[in-house]
């Protein structure tokens, strides 16, 4: 658990080829109700969803991701109780500059990566739509977000 803590702080995810597993069942531990709120944010193409979905299966899964890659991937997995968000999520709406390497790039996000091993990679910038986490909340009249 301490390992998928420092990960994630240093902002090492499932997109860098670690154990998505422990992040899971990290997650999973700190959810208490039978039918809790998630949000996955940068859902990718599904896998940590489909994954939490596995481990506490009462969940709704509030997917975002902006990548139409992605969104393909996550259409197909057809996982029961999750929602799926075609956007970006960030401080303020709009559109913002989105970088990806590929149609399902686990690296991809807002901000361009400069750090080992992505260096290497060729980014390409497309424009994206993003929502802000409380607009959402809002929107959806979520009470509760559980993780």
């Amino acid at each position: 658990m301490a390992d998928a803590y420092l990960n994630f702080l240093i902002g090492k995810g499932s997109g860098t080829g670690w154990d998505m597993r422990e992040e899971v069942r990290a997650a999973a531990q700190r959810i208490h109700r039978s039918h809790p709120v998630v949000f996955d944010v940068g859902a990718n193409v599904g896998n940590w969803s489909h994954g939490l979905l596995q481990a506490v299966p009462g969940a709704k899964v509030y997917m975002f991701d902006p990548s139409p890659g992605c969104q393909a991937a996550i259409r197909k997995l057809a996982l029961p109780g999750t929602r799926l968000f075609p956007c970006a999520l960030g401080e303020a709406e709009g559109e913002k500059t989105y970088y990806s390497s590929s149609a399902t790039d686990g690296s991809a996000g807002l901000h361009s990566r400069r750090d080992t091993p992505f260096q290497e990679l060729k980014y390409q910038q497309t424009t994206v739509a993003v929502r802000t986490l409380d607009e959402v909340i809002e929107s959806e009249q979520i009470d509760f977000v559980d993780f």
